[in-house]
């Protein structure tokens, strides 16, 4: 398995490129054949969000991204499920593309080479790997990138905080038609929401995120039910005079009869279903999380991100989000064309 993973890597570093030709004067002065991603960070909310902005910038580049990083996630989106290399502009494998087993051998084996790059310091024109810690920033934008983008054919990445904000606020719908899910998945959305949407009027997700957050960051994301069920009141009570329901999606199991007090239904209790549910209702409520996050940007649903669960609430206080833009370099540590 570990020589047959070798080699495949071997077939995406030779692979024909499949170009756009978004920015092609730009792309005629730059060496660079490939971005590889190819550290896991996070699971799949941060997953998404930094594939996200590497495929905004593959869009606007022309430039062929490929997220090895993205293998447990692959099977669920039409795209990446069809392609061992998780690649855009989309391409389907002639193998492999089923087999998680050499998905995680191929990523191992780029990872790996990825840290003997960065550790040796070795820069030639041939690869470079561009890694930054977690509370760092690259703008891909910046000059910095943009110039080992022309002096690099190849450019490993590892690292959270890329970010290419103009660009996927420009390529916003392109990005979401690559980031589908599979049609069996789809289906299992579409069903839940069609049937709760006939017993309401409006929709409410509600995220609860209850497994790591009881002590990530001290626990102070973490909210227990009563609490959760105080603000989803104060959403109700936005709209005096209508049929409020609330879906409620979660990684831990909920008893119904704890939210008796209002019209609540359970999600699928599927990872990629409930995140996809939340992005078809009419509004999100949850606390910080790049899961909730990538549902307010994928259905363009207006979020409310709890924070203290005493505050007032107004209709002002939901807004869209654009995943990763929320993350401003609090600590003023930005890798831009100075490093």
């Amino acid at each position: 398995m570990i020589a047959i993973g070798v080699a495949s890597f071997g077939i995406l570093l030779t692979a024909p490129l499949k170009l756009n030709s978004v920015s092609q004067s730009y792309r005629n002065n730059a060496i660079i054949s490939m971005i590889i991603i190819t550290e896991k960070f996070g699971q799949l909310g941060n997953r998404l969000i930094l594939f996200s902005h590497f495929v905004a910038f593959a869009i606007e580049h022309g430039f062929t991204v490929a997220n090895l990083a993205f293998d447990e996630y692959a099977p669920l989106f039409q795209t990446t499920s069809r392609d061992l290399f998780c690649r855009y502009p989309h391409q389907k494998s002639s193998f492999g593309r089923e087999n998680q087993n050499l998905r995680w051998v191929i990523n191992s084996f780029a990872n790996t080479g990825a840290n003997l790059i960065y550790c040796s310091k070795i820069n030639s024109k041939l690869f470079k790997c561009i890694k930054i810690e977690p509370n760092q920033d690259c703008l891909l934008d910046s000059q910095y990138f943009l110039k080992s983008c022309e002096k690099h054919k190849l450019l490993l990445i590892q690292g959270f905080r890329f970010r290419y904000e103009a660009g996927l606020l420009k390529h916003a719908d392109r990005v979401r038609e690559f980031f589908k899910p599979q049609n069996k998945h789809q289906n299992n959305i579409d069903n839940l929401i069609n049937h709760l949407k006939q017993s309401c009027e409006i929709l409410v997700g509600v995220h609860i995120r209850h497994g790591d957050y009881r002590h990530h960051q001290g626990g102070k994301n973490f909210f227990v039910i009563e609490q959760y069920l105080q603000v989803m009141k104060k959403v109700a009570n936005l709209f005096p005079g209508r049929e409020v329901a609330f879906l409620v999606c979660s990684d831990a199991k909920h008893d119904e009869a704890k939210f008796s007090e209002l019209k609540v239904f359970l999600g699928n209790n599927h990872l990629l279903e409930d995140m996809y549910s939340l992005a078809k209702c009419d509004l999100i409520i949850g606390p910080m999380s790049t899961y909730s996050t990538w549902a307010s940007f994928y259905g363009k649903v207006p979020l409310y991100r709890i924070y203290n669960p005493e505050n007032q609430l107004s209709l002002d206080n939901f807004k869209v989000y654009v995943p990763g833009m929320d993350y401003k370099y609090p600590n003023g540590l930005t890798i831009n064309s100075s490093v």
